[in-house]
This record gives C-alpha cells, sequence and structure tokens, in this order.
C-alpha cells in the first residue's frame, strides 16, 4: 500500500514567506495614515464647537473687564469681528482652546471680484500666549459665515390722517410718508479658525 505524503519544498517556503511579508506591509502601511485619525478629528471638534460657541454666546452675558458694554443679541463672534484685538481674541477664543494647540483667526471680507482673508490673531505671532507656535503634525479649519447690517433708525410720526383734523399740521401728515430709515450697511464674511499642532 502506498502512503501519501506533502513535501515542503524550498521554493513553496519561500513563496510563502514573501507573501505574508507582503501582507504584513499592506496592513503596517494601510494603518500608518490613521494614526493621527483620532487627533485630527478632535482638531476638527474643537475648531468647529468653538467657532459655534462664539457663534451662540451673547456679549452682553460674559462681559468681561476687556469688553465695552453691548446691547443684547450681540454675539461673542461678532464681538471678535468688531473688535479685533490680541487681547479679545486671546481671551475670548484662548480660553477654549487647549494650549497644546495653536490656532490662527482670519476674517475674509468679499471685495470687487475676489475674498480677501487676513489673519487677525495666530499663537505663532504672540510671544505672550500659551499655546503652541508650530505647526507639526496637522492642521484644521472650520469657517463660519457672518452677516451684519447697520442701520441708524430715526423718529417716525403719525402717517395717518383724521376726519376731524385741518389746518397745517395734518395737511403735513396727510401727505405721502417718507421712510424715515436710512439705507444703511449690509455686510457679508467669513470667519476662519485653523487650529494646529
Amino acid at each position: 500500500m502506498m502512503a501519501r505524503a506533502f513535501i515542503f519544498s524550498l521554493d513553496a517556503f519561500v513563496a510563502f514567506s514573501l507573501i505574508l511579508v507582503v501582507l504584513h506591509a499592506l496592513i503596517f502601511l494601510a494603518a500608518v495614515p490613521s494614526s493621527y485619525y483620532g487627533a485630527l478629528m478632535q482638531a476638527n471638534y474643537l475648531a468647529r464647537d468653538t467657532l459655534l460657541s462664539l457663534t451662540v454666546a451673547q456679549a452682553n452675558r460674559v462681559a468681561g473687564p476687556d469688553m465695552a458694554a453691548e446691547p443684547p443679541g450681540v454675539s461673542l463672534l461678532d464681538y471678535v469681528i468688531a473688535h479685533p484685538a490680541p487681547d479679545v481674541i486671546q481671551r475670548r477664543v484662548g480660553d477654549l482652546i487647549p494650549i497644546q494647540y495653536g490656532y490662527r483667526l482670519e476674517i475674509c471680507k468679499p471685495d470687487i471680484g475676489e475674498a480677501s482673508c487676513s489673519a487677525v490673531y495666530d499663537t505663532a505671532a504672540n510671544p505672550d500666549d500659551p499655546h503652541n507656535k508650530v505647526y507639526n503634525k496637522l492642521q484644521v479649519s472650520s469657517n463660519s459665515i457672518y452677516f451684519g447690517y447697520i442701520s441708524e433708525r430715526t423718529g417716525y410720526d403719525n402717517g395717518y390722517c383724521y376726519i376731524t383734523c385741518h389746518g397745517r399740521p395734518c395737511q403735513d401728515l396727510c401727505k405721502q410718508p417718507l421712510s424715515k430709515y436710512d439705507t444703511g450697511t449690509a455686510e457679508l464674511g467669513l470667519v476662519r479658525l485653523t487650529v494646529y499642532r
């Protein structure tokens, strides 16, 4: 009776070893980009949540010694855009970002033809800021659109004409009412917060 046996030759052993090396290298290379994934997502959430917090918080409720009195309804983001002083940004934006991250705040305003962005604050340019100063491994930006409308309102007189009213004052009131509102100015722009590490 003949017995069957499996012969593991040298070429089969080399081919099997090469396949294992290739599979191990593919798994290693596929896992390398995801090593920063957690930190990248954390920086993304940090930038987005910071802008959202600035948009939701009202400036008159968190007024400090560095802030002028603001009417109700003005958000912290509006205040930072209107007063882009380094101490205001460092206190209002920097308090929301951990010091192991650096950040840069840019305001983009549309000009005729194209938008122009200007960095109003960067931790790398401020040696007194304890936040990170160097971009080494990751950088994430988050954007928020802002809209501002400024209109000076003046007094308004009664525009109704009464039947029993006679004489000069009533004739002036019976004329076509003119708008007492100035045209005002509108501004649309983009705020970009970049968090880096």
